[in-house]
């Protein structure tokens, strides 16, 4: 806006490919554009087939492999939510024959510049990302993208969906859904978006050094907070405080791994015949680098991996299997950060826009909301996008898996708590492209399915008797997660007995701190009340007495 004023104001055109009717008007306001005229040459993408099929990690790792050897021409995108992931469908792919490549931020830009450039130019078939691909992807015969996770909101889905058929032919935009999918997405909310509370307990972590140059981890700051909170808030919150001018951050320092490879035998069996860049980079390992392996090697990856003429990537993906069949000795690289403190004040005069960070949470869970909506969404899956956008003209597209079949992913009714889940019918589907047939392979038969709002799953579990742990083990979720659910439906006024796992006589005392302290703040509950009491224990009450 300053830049618009300084050179006078001249004519002013705004352009984006996909804004939603309020981030239209958002620019509008922002430029100080009055009454503009606004072109909107529509958003439908007709040779666009969507589809989404619901599964467990394992059936997903299927549904990939299969509809990837049943096309044509398999050239395209799969996303994953995690670099963890990435790598994991990676080796999947490759070890079943499949032509992949990886990427993601934990790569070196040069060995991402290659990636991109192998795929962009044909040399490879299909790429494995995170949404770190995307930006300036303009391929024209990407036949397919899959989304092997829930994406966060319904922008980068399109977005990300949109990359196929960009020459016009039939194309598969396929999305794989499983309902713990929105815990990931609400961990990245949560990390991208600290509580206030949390912003200023790490700025007093910083301030209680004596120096105000500071070399820390994300970890070691972590280890100070007295919640279990995710890397990426602290890395979040630093990141506000510098926007506020209280610290100023410098480049990441890097340092050194550790290898140790003591039985080159037990290595060399636990690789798999087929994964044969990880032999490959192994034999060298081994051939030219054993005295240094078997004395213990501190180097630093980038450079092993040039050394090895290999993609770091790759290398990491070796490190990863022999270690988790105990086969190597590995410490990751040092990475911390270098903070320069400018303003040291007390916490309680840090000023902040508090209402903003609020804002832009409520607006990230929403955005989260509409994108699950569009898996249980009855109607046909392209209109609900062009809806979103305020493209409200169109028809159904008449060929996504809704308009083909109907919708199977029916979440159950939140008014009827006691009635068990359906059977989640086995979906042989079919989904038709334009002529062709490509066979996906849906959940397992008597799979159940999952309600929308998953905190009702662990109250269904709850009060048939299960516990904390028998519930987390069998959701697949951590216990401190399950508590939340039960804090949640508390507050919903569901009928949940705690007296379980809080005394009556904890209860009673812990309200009657509350009330005297006349706040709600965990950690200062916590002080008044000593050792004896637990967090979730506190937790539990509060949610209860709301």
């Amino acid at each position: 806006k300053k830049a618009i004023e300084l050179v006078g104001r001249p004519p002013i055109i705004a352009l984006t490919a996909t804004a939603t009717p309020e981030i239209r008007t958002d620019i509008k306001k922002q430029l100080d554009l009055t009454k503009p005229q606004e072109i909107i040459t529509g958003f439908a993408r007709p040779n666009l087939q969507f589809g989404v099929a619901q599964a467990n990690d394992a059936q997903k790792y299927q549904i990939i492999i299969q509809t990837i050897q049943s096309l044509p021409e398999p050239t395209g995108i799969v996303y994953a939510a995690t670099r963890a992931k990435t790598d994991a469908i990676l080796q999947l792919l490759i070890d079943n024959g499949i032509d992949a490549v990886g990427y993601h931020a934990g790569l070196g830009p040069t060995e991402r510049q290659q990636v991109q450039n192998d795929f962009m130019s044909g040399r490879t078939d299909v790429i494995v990302a995170t949404n770190a691909f995307g930006m300036g992807i303009d391929k024209a015969n990407i036949r397919f993208v899959i989304h092997a996770d829930l994406p966060g909101n319904i922008e980068s889905y399109y977005q990300e969906a949109g990359r196929a058929g960009r020459d016009g032919q039939p194309s598969v935009c396929l999305l794989l859904y499983a309902p713990k999918d929105r815990y990931l997405r609400e961990f990245f909310i949560k990390g991208d978006n600290p509580d206030p509370e949390l912003i200023l307990d790490i700025y007093e972590i910083l301030t209680s050094y004596e120096q105000n140059k500071i070399l820390v981890t994300y970890a070691e700051i972590k280890k100070r907070l007295v919640d279990e909170v995710p890397e990426m808030a602290v890395g979040t919150a630093l990141k506000i405080l510098e926007s506020a001018g209280y610290v100023l951050r410098s480049k990441e320092t890097m340092g050194q791994a550790f290898l140790q490879i003591t039985e080159p035998a037990l290595a060399q069996a636990t690789i798999n015949p087929k994964a044969k860049v990880q032999r490959a980079i192994l034999n060298k390992l081994l051939t030219n680098y054993i005295n240094d392996l078997q004395a213990g090697w501190q180097i630093n990856l980038e450079d092993l991996a040039e050394m090895l003429s290999c993609k770091k990537g790759s290398l990491q993906r070796l490190i990863k299997t022999l270690e988790e069949n105990s086969a190597i000795t590995y410490q990751p690289p040092f990475r911390g950060t270098e903070v320069h403190i400018l303003k040291k004040v007390p916490k309680q005069k840090v000023e902040l826009d508090f209402a903003k960070l609020k804002d832009k949470v409520a607006a990230a869970y929403d955005k989260l909301d509409k994108m699950e909506n569009y898996i249980y969404h009855k109607n046909c899956r392209q209109k609900y996008l062009l809806d979103y956008f305020g493209d409200w003209e169109t028809q159904a597209c008449g060929k996504c898996d809704i308009c083909l079949y109907g919708n199977y992913l029916q979440p159950k009714s939140t008014g009827n708590f006691s009635s068990p889940h359906q059977a989640f019918k086995k979906l042989d589907k079919t989904y038709q492209s334009f002529g062709q047939e490509m066979k996906v392979a849906p959940p397992v038969a008597d799979s159940p399915l999952s309600t929308k709002l998953t905190q009702l799953q662990t109250f269904e579990l709850y009060v048939k008797g299960l516990s904390v742990q028998d519930i987390a083990t069998k959701r697949e979720l951590t216990t401190s997660t399950i508590i939340n659910h039960l804090c949640y439906l508390l507050e919903k006024n569901l009928p949940i007995n705690i007296d379980n796992l809080v005394t009556m006589q904890k209860q009673a005392k812990i309200k009657k701190v509350y009330h005297q302290a006349k706040t709600d703040k965990l950690k200062e509950l916590k002080e008044l009340l000593g050792d004896d009491y637990s967090y979730d224990e506190i937790k539990l009450t509060l949610a209860k007495r709301k």
